[in-house]
């Protein structure tokens, strides 16, 4: 499910491996020990024929979190 950015949420800065944009996305997770559903997101490159590709499952809790994360990423 993607995720709409509100404008208290930084930007999200491009994909570091093809410099397209990536998108929020919203995930139901089930962690470990408890397995109660959870919200959880990450942020992906909806890119096809990028290297990361839909392939970065690093869930946060938050979409700020997940913001953040993305961000710091080195290109």
């Amino acid at each position: 499910m993607a995720f709409i950015l509100d404008d208290t949420m930084p930007e999200l800065k491009p994909c570091p491996f093809c410099g397209r944009d990536p998108a929020l996305q919203e995930a139901i997770r089930y962690p470990r020990p408890e397995c109660e559903p959870v919200k959880a997101y990450e942020v992906v490159c909806n890119t096809y024929g990028c290297v990361i590709y839909k392939a970065d499952n690093v869930y946060f809790r938050t979409p700020l979190e997940a913001v953040r994360a993305w961000n710091r990423r080195d290109g």
